[in-house]
This record gives structure tokens, C-alpha cells and sequence, in this order.
């Protein structure tokens, strides 16, 4: 069928055939859609089944090393309308650096005088054109906070938060408004503003773009449930410490984790994140370990002891964090402690103005060498008795990127 109707297409183009013409129209309102297309691939084991004729892409103009195949989850693990955010998750996330951050990014301001700018820009686009605006506004203004440092809020990702703030408004704007048949369009003029008006004045500054590459809702909802799902890992001991032991604030905490449940389980399952292939871009801030399962915060959440979750991982190392010792997490043989140590710039002997390097002491901790010490041969016990410090040299990358 889809030789036949490469046939027709380049029997249409050769000698501009018009009875072809509906027929044509017909199969590409059927098959354009590429979840449809992606399941009819699977249920006919035929990867190769494509709207586009050999001759289409021999003419592509594209270059050969940027086609490639997109990976869709199947239709289980796929949202046409997306899944909206639970009313509650905002409080839940209150007080952490992610929340203070869109708190900031949020504000409606027009210190750039760039609201005129804006009201022009999607003056054509009467049915969502007030939102627009709103949204291009606060676009323009907080790339302008980024290059000029305005944000004192210490938090780190600053750039991935904006970006993700942006994907999170325009996803809004085509879902509150129904505009899922404009999304490409809508994706293009907010891109389109990016170009013209997220120019640093320091051309030696970093850039902070948000990007698109099909520019359809497909890419959109995942963009905006890679946002949610990098908040929850982000700051998930911050969530599991809040989980109420009254009933109170259960409802909104277990929709909360319900949402993030369903998400993890279509990114790890549908996108493969997990998986060896699990490459995609939007799979990037996705946690694989096992820890972070929003099902165990769930179980918490309906009456399971902490202590039963952790036996379910006894291979987790605890972390100890300086030499005081955390009287709430008992020392197991697998755990890692973090030291403080002092270091010290290393500067290439040729140029003394160039640092290749820093030299790194810290102090042992006494119960660490005490176990090392135990362990070395008799021959060697007397030589390392009395050692305390480990030096460690390190090469450093001092460049900006």
C-alpha cells in the first residue's frame, strides 16, 4: 500500500496528474500522524513503512548525518493532551531552590520596554494572543536577569530551570487554550522571539536557549514532564522529608506522587531511559537508581515504615558528609563519607598565569584508617601507623564552558 501510494505521489509530481490529487490527500490525512504511523509499524513488523517516497528524500535537502529516526513510545506511554499538574505540587516543592527560582522567573514585569514588542508580535493571534504576550514578556525579561546576574536566589541549573519554565508556559498556553493544531506554529514564534531578542551584550557570555527539534506536542508534553520529573529528583529528600504523618495534607501529597509515578513510569518504560539505548535527549536529568522510585514515597505515604523501604536496597551506600557522624543513620561496611579538604592551584611551569591543576590534602578520618591500617600486611603496619593525610593532584578544566 505505501509502495502504491509512493507511486502515485511521483506519478503526480512527473506529469502533475490530478486525479491522483485526492487520493493522495486522503492516505497522508490517514498516516501523517507519527504515533499512528509508529503503531502501525509494530503491529505490521515493518520499521521501513514512511509517508516519504525514496525520491522525497533522496531530494531532502537536509544533510545525511541529520536524518535519523525518532523514537515515539507506543501508545500506552503516550498522552495526545498531555496530563495536567496536580493543584498541589507547588506546595509541596515551597521553600526548595526549584520553587524560588520559578517564583522568580514567574514575575510579570516589563523593565526592558519591551511589552510594546510583544502586543505587536502576536497581534494576529486573537485566540491566544493575551497569554502570549504575558509569557513573551517574562521570556524577554528573565534572559535579561540571566546575563545581568540580577538573580540572587542561590540555586544552581539557573538556565535549566528558565528553559524549563518556558516549555511548562507554552505547553499551558496550547493545552488551556486547546490550540494542539496550532502547537508548531505557536513553538515557532516563541523560537522565533528567542532569536531576535535573547542576544547577550557580552559576546564571550554563555547562552541560555530553550530548543526545539520537531517542534510538535509530542516533543512539548515530554519537554514539560521532563520538568516535572527533574523538580521531583531534583529535590526529592526534600519531598520525602515532608511527607505528613497526619491525613490532613494525604490527598494532596498521594496526587502529587501519583502524577510523578505515572511520569517516571512513562519515561523509564516508554522513553527507555533506562534501557542501554536510553539516549535520548529527554532522557537527560532522568535518575535510573533505584532510590528515587516515587512508589516507596507512596508506600511511606500510606503507613510503610522507612525502615522496610530501606531494607528493600540494602546495597545503597549511606552517605556521612565531614567527620561527625549521623546519629540518625547507623554506619554499615558499605557507605561513603565526603571530606573537606584544602587545595591549592598548580600553574603550568611555562605560563604562570595558567592553572592546570590542584593539589588536594585532606585528613583521613580516624575510623577509616584505623579499618586500612587493619587490613595491610604485617611488614607494612609499622610504615603507615602514623600516616594521616592523603594528598591527592587532580587536572582541571579553568575554561568557561
Amino acid at each position: 500500500m505505501f509502495d502504491l501510494y509512493h507511486f502515485l505521489f511521483e506519478q503526480f509530481n512527473k506529469y502533475k496528474l490530478k486525479k491522483y490529487e485526492n487520493d493522495l490527500k486522503y492516505f497522508k490525512s490517514n498516516f501523517e500522524n507519527l504515533v499512528d504511523l509508529n503503531n502501525l509499524k509494530k503491529e505490521c513488523k515493518y520499521e521501513n513503512l514512511s509517508i516519504t517516497s525514496p525520491t522525497e528524500e533522496e531530494d531532502s535537502e537536509l544533510p545525511e548525518q541529520v536524518n535519523f529516526k525518532r523514537f515515539i513510545p507506543e501508545s500506552l506511554y503516550f498522552s495526545e493532551k498531555g496530563e495536567n499538574t496536580p493543584d498541589g505540587m507547588n506546595d509541596i516543592l515551597k521553600g526548595t531552590p526549584s520553587y524560588e527560582l520559578y517564583k522568580e522567573f514567574n514575575k510579570e514585569e516589563d523593565k526592558t520596554g519591551e511589552n510594546s514588542y510583544c502586543e505587536d508580535f502576536f497581534k494576529n493571534d486573537d485566540s491566544y494572543k493575551s497569554e502570549a504576550v504575558k509569557i513573551c514578556k517574562q521570556i524577554i525579561n528573565n534572559f535579561n536577569k540571566l546575563y545581568e546576574n540580577e538573580i540572587t536566589i542561590k540555586a544552581d541549573n539557573r538556565c535549566l530551570h528558565y528553559k524549563n519554565l518556558v516549555y511548562h508556559k507554552i505547553w499551558t498556553l496550547i493545552t488551556t487554550k486547546a490550540e494542539y493544531e496550532n502547537t508548531e506554529k505557536i513553538i515557532k514564534q516563541f523560537v522565533d522571539i528567542q532569536t531576535k531578542k535573547n542576544i547577550p551584550k557580552d559576546k564571550e557570555e554563555r547562552v541560555c536557549h530553550y530548543y526545539f527539534n520537531f517542534n510538535d506536542f509530542i516533543e512539548l508534553n515530554a519537554r514539560k514532564e521532563e520538568k516535572d520529573l527533574y523538580d521531583y529528583f531534583k529535590n526529592y529528600y526534600t519531598i520525602e522529608n515532608k511527607i505528613p504523618a497526619n491525613t490532613e495534607e494525604k490527598k494532596k501529597y498521594n496526587d502529587y506522587l501519583e502524577y510523578i509515578y505515572k511520569l517516571y513510569e512513562v519515561h523509564k518504560i516508554g522513553w527507555k531511559c533506562c534501557d542501554d539505548s536510553g539516549i535520548d535527549p529527554l532522557c537527560t536529568h532522568f535518575k535510573c537508581e533505584v532510590e528515587y522510585n516515587p512508589k516507596d514515597l507512596i508506600d511511606i505515604l500510606n503507613g510503610t515504615s522507612r525502615e522496610t523501604i530501606e531494607k528493600k536496597y540494602p546495597n545503597i551506600p549511606n552517605v556521612h558528609i565531614g567527620e561527625n557522624k549521623n546519629k540518625l543513620v547507623p554506619d554499615k561496611e558499605n557507605f561513603m563519607r565526603i571530606q573537606f579538604g584544602r587545595c591549592s592551584r598548580m600553574y603550568d611551569p611555562d605560563d604562570k598565569t595558567k592553572v592546570v591543576s590542584f593539589r588536594c590534602d585532606y585528613q583521613a578520618s580516624h575510623d577509616h584508617l584505623e579499618n586500612f591500617h587493619k587490613k595491610l600486611p604485617d611488614g607494612k603496619k609499622r610504615d603507615n601507623a602514623k600516616a594521616t593525610t592523603s594528598t591527592s593532584i587532580s587536572p582541571v578544566d579553568m575554561s568557561d564552558s
